[in-house]
């Protein structure tokens, strides 16, 4: 089931339950877990949010909270809808939309104060680059700091990060230049 789809059942199924009886309820409300699934493809945590809802949907005996989880699934809805209608631009190659940063990261971000504003162009780049750019998310290969990417700030300055999929975040490390990160 395509997610679209998946959408506009789950909209319309919702809108017949408020008019059902509790039986009928519990019925459609089961009827849901599938359509449920197909939209993990736009987000996963919110899907399974969903699913719970429904959960609480089949457990409940009594209207109001029945009434009040299709609400909330609705306004859940909202939020996967703006997201699978969200223009391609959105597109980020690492995936991901917030970021973090390490202690280390910030006392050498204070050491390229002169760079700041750079830095943080740099960082909106990484972030919002819609398809892999070497200058941006080259994975170095050696020494400590293999398996990490790395961007150019200047011709020698690099920003090491990582991306935890865990938090779904990227995590700004380091700022080295090209010899200290070639010499670890």
């Amino acid at each position: 089931m395509k997610p679209k789809d998946a959408l506009e059942q789950i909209e319309s199924t919702l809108e017949v339950m408020k008019t059902r009886d509790l039986t009928n309820m519990h019925k459609l409300a089961a009827m849901l877990f599938r359509p449920a699934d197909a939209l993990a493809v736009i987000d996963q945590p919110l899907s399974d949010e969903i699913k719970a809802k429904l959960t609480e949907i089949l457990s409940s005996a009594e209207l109001a909270p029945i009434l009040l989880k299709i609400e909330e699934i609705k306004e859940l809805l909202v939020v996967l809808k703006a997201k699978l209608v969200a223009p391609a631009l959105s597109k980020r190659y690492l995936g991901v939309y917030d970021r973090e940063y390490l202690p280390a990261y910030i006392k050498s971000r204070e050491k390229y104060g002169a760079l700041s504003n750079q830095l943080d162009e740099l960082e909106n780049k990484i972030l919002e680059a819609p398809e892999y750019n070497k200058k941006l998310h080259e994975i170095w290969g050696s020494g400590k700091w293999a398996g990490h990417r790395h961007a150019r700030l200047t011709g020698n300055i690099r920003v090491m990060y990582s991306v935890t999929r865990e938090k779904n975040v990227v995590l700004f490390e380091e700022i080295l230049t090209k010899n200290e990160l070639e010499k670890t």
